[in-house]
């Protein structure tokens, strides 16, 4: 399996730095792709598969809600997380209703950010696993119902290209065989489906409950700083 890659755009060349010389010490099975400019950094997105975006929200060329939107529409699933130096509820609060996946204060915690990028990983590979389950699940159904009609009239004739002339000289009994094979992967693939988004789901709900978590924390971190 190929390793996952990370894409962190920031202006200040000093923090991208910082942020990758931090995961590849902490996280070295993933890739880091670090842009300074935010419109290489999409580019990049509508080119290559991406695990998850890491931006700041202050930068001159675009700022980080305008990255956010632009990704959401070229890579739906890829989670993104936002980070500042200066960030307040109401901040925190859009980011989050625009999609963001976390907001992080800068300079982040260390482990604050292991802990977030984790999350945002695992939840990008569960929900990628469950799409590619169904995508087969739904590729073995058209075939299994190609096979019902074959069967049910023996005369019936697909038009098929060269490379599969043998599958129209085959006879009926291997296509039953086919069939009842099909069959049996296709419930297989519904099952391992169902449970992975059942993975998807708890992931969700624990990721739900950690933002919840830090989201409280760092209310409390900036009232007690105004107090």
């Amino acid at each position: 399996m190929p390793r996952p890659t990370v894409v962190v755009v920031d202006d200040d060349s000093a923090l991208l730095t910082a942020v990758n010389g931090l995961m590849q010490l902490h996280m070295p099975e993933v890739r880091v792709q670090a842009f300074e400019s935010p419109h290489q950094a999409l580019a990049h997105l509508e080119k290559k598969e991406v695990a998850t975006v890491v931006t700041d929200l202050n930068m001159n060329e675009l700022d980080g809600f305008s990255l956010l939107r632009k990704a959401k529409v070229i890579r739906p699933n890829v989670p993104v997380i936002l980070f500042s130096g200066h960030i307040d509820s109401s901040l925190a609060s859009e980011a989050i209703n625009m999609g963001a996946h976390d907001v992080l204060q800068k300079p982040f915690n260390r482990e604050a950010f292991l802990t977030v990028l984790t999350l945002a990983l695992n939840t990008y590979e569960l929900a990628r696993e469950v799409r590619t389950r169904r995508l087969i699940t739904e590729r073995l159904s058209k075939r299994v119902d190609h096979l019902k009609r074959v069967i049910a009239d023996p005369h019936q004739r697909p038009t098929m290209n060269k490379g599969i002339e043998g599958t129209i000289r085959a006879s009926r009994e291997l296509y039953r065989n086919s069939l009842s094979s099909l069959e049996s992967s296709l419930d297989q693939l519904c099952q391992h489906a169902d449970m992975a988004e059942a993975r998807l789901h708890v992931a969700r709900q624990r990721l739900i409950v950690k933002q919840q978590e830090a989201r409280e924390g760092f209310l409390k971190r900036i009232v007690s700083k105004s107090t």
